[in-house]
């Protein structure tokens, strides 16, 4: 082979070589590209799932909802929900039956009437009671509140096992969550149950 051959060869090669660099960059691109896609895929697939599970209805824990209300002490629950919200009327109705199932006394749930008030609010001008919703009337707001004459805390009334605990503990573990009021006209060991629309 003479040296023109051997140029031509080692030009060749030289191309070959660059396209063969060209071809192994385009692929570690496209590996990258392929990589973020993934990611983002992955990140879309939990905020839909994120979606889906705030779409869903509310449910019980069955099992840790009544577990504290069977050893607990037991009271009288009033369960009101938002009027015209479907989701909150099931919830409403789930946890009559899980209420009564463990001795306590409980009503029907029943949509919140448009004239109910607060006891704090019995007074107010109606201007004021206007502007609220109709759970906000009751005591209640978003998700699910106790509304009750005394928030026993075992931290300042040293009464760890009280009815209202017991409610509140069943709400916390079949739910995840509850909020609380006070209505000083409601009897001991009365509770009212305010189920509104979800958060």
């Amino acid at each position: 082979m003479g040296i023109p051959a051997l140029i031509v060869s080692h030009i060749a090669g030289k191309e070959q070589q660059g396209r063969i660099d060209a071809q192994y960059e385009r692929s570690l691109l496209l590996e990258r590209d392929l990589a973020e896609a993934k990611i983002n895929q992955a990140e879309a697939e939990l905020q839909l799932a994120e979606v889906r599970k705030r779409q869903e209805p509310r449910r019980l824990i069955w099992d840790k909802f009544v577990e504290p209300l069977k050893s607990g002490p037991k009271g009288t629950a009033i369960i009101m929900y938002q009027p015209d919200d479907s989701e909150a009327h099931a919830l409403s109705s789930e946890m009559w039956m899980a209420l009564g199932s463990t001795g306590w006394r409980v009503s029907e749930p029943i949509p919140i009437p448009s004239d109910a008030v607060i006891g704090t609010l019995r007074d107010a001008s109606p201007v004021l009671i206007n502007r609220l919703t109709r759970v906000e009337r009751v005591g209640g707001s978003a998700g699910v509140t106790i509304v009750a004459n005394n928030l026993d805390e075992p931290m300042l009334t040293n009464r760890p096992d009280t009815a209202y605990l017991a409610l509140e503990t069943a709400l916390l573990g079949g739910l995840g969550g509850t909020r609380s009021t006070l209505d000083a006209s409601l009897a001991d060991s009365v509770f009212r149950v305010i189920v509104g629309s979800r958060p």
